[in-house]
C-alpha cells in the first residue's frame, strides 16, 4: 500500500467517523432514545455534568483497557498496535460526537412525524458513517474490538456475541437511568422505539451501500489506477 492510499484511507476513516457521530447525535435529538452502543453514554451524560463525547470516550478507554487485559500472553504483541491505533480514534470521536450535540441543538422536533422522520435520517447518516469507516479499512472503535477480540479469544461467532454486547449495553443504560432516577421515564429518555430501529436498520441501510456506492473505493484507490493508466 502507498503513502499516498494510507493518507486517503485515514481521510475516508476520520471523515466517516465524524458522519457516524453525527447520525449518533441525531438519533439522540430525535428524542426516541440513543444508539444501543452509545446508550450507556447517553444515560449518564443527561444525568451528569460530564457531556455525551466524555462518556463515549470514556467508555472506549475501557474497552480498549479490556481488550489488552484479555489479549495479554495470547497473542498481544501481534495485535497491540491495533488495539492502541483505536485510542486516537476514540478521542476524536467523543469530540465530534460533542460538536455535533451542539450543532444540532436547535433540533427539538415538535410531533411525532418529526420524531420518526429526523430518526430515519439519523439512520442512514449513521450506517453511512459505518460504511465509510469499514471502506476505509484502517482500523476498528473500540466497541467492535471489543466484541471482535472477544470472539478471537474465546472462539465465539461474532454476530451472537454482537447481539449480547449492545443488549448488555442497553440493559446497563436502564440500570444507569434508574439509580439517578427511579421512574418510567427516565429510562425513555434514553431506550426507546428508535433505539430497536437503529439496531435493526442500520445493517441493512449499510449493506444497501455497499452495493450502490462505489466513490469511495475510487477515491481510496485513485492514486492507484492513474498510476495502471499511465502504464496502459
Amino acid at each position: 500500500m502507498s503513502k499516498i492510499e494510507l493518507f486517503r484511507r485515514y481521510i475516508v476513516y476520520i471523515s466517516g467517523l465524524y458522519v457516524f457521530s453525527f447520525g449518533i447525535a441525531l438519533v439522540a435529538r430525535s428524542t426516541m432514545g440513543a444508539t444501543p452502543v452509545s446508550s450507556w453514554a447517553y444515560s449518564m451524560s443527561i444525568n451528569t455534568p460530564l457531556s455525551y463525547g466524555t462518556y463515549s470516550f470514556l467508555i472506549h478507554l475501557v474497552m480498549i483497557a479490556y481488550q489488552i487485559a484479555i489479549l495479554y500472553g495470547h497473542g498481544l504483541k501481534s495485535e497491540f498496535w491495533n488495539i492502541m491505533l483505536q485510542l486516537p480514534f476514540s478521542f476524536l470521536f467523543g469530540m465530534f460526537l460533542d460538536i455535533n450535540m451542539y450543532l444540532t441543538q436547535a433540533i427539538v422536533p415538535d410531533s411525532l412525524y418529526a420524531c420518526i422522520s429526523i430518526l430515519l435520517i439519523a439512520c442512514m447518516v449513521h450506517a453511512f458513517g459505518v460504511f465509510m469507516q469499514v471502506s476505509a479499512n484502517v482500523t476498528m472503535m473500540s466497541a467492535e474490538g471489543f466484541v471482535y477480540y472477544t470472539c478471537k479469544r474465546w472462539n465465539l461467532k461474532f454476530w451472537k456475541t454482537k447481539i449480547i454486547f449492545d443488549v448488555s449495553m442497553v440493559c446497563i443504560a436502564i440500570m444507569t437511568s434508574l439509580l439517578f432516577n427511579f421512574s418510567f421515564s427516565s429510562i425513555t429518555r434514553v431506550v426507546r422505539e428508535g433505539t430497536l430501529i437503529d439496531a435493526l436498520s442500520v445493517g441493512r441501510i449499510y449493506r444497501f451501500y455497499t452495493h450502490r456506492i462505489k466513490f469511495i473505493d475510487y477515491f481510496i484507490s485513485w492514486s492507484k489506477n492513474c498510476k495502471n493508466n499511465a502504464l496502459h
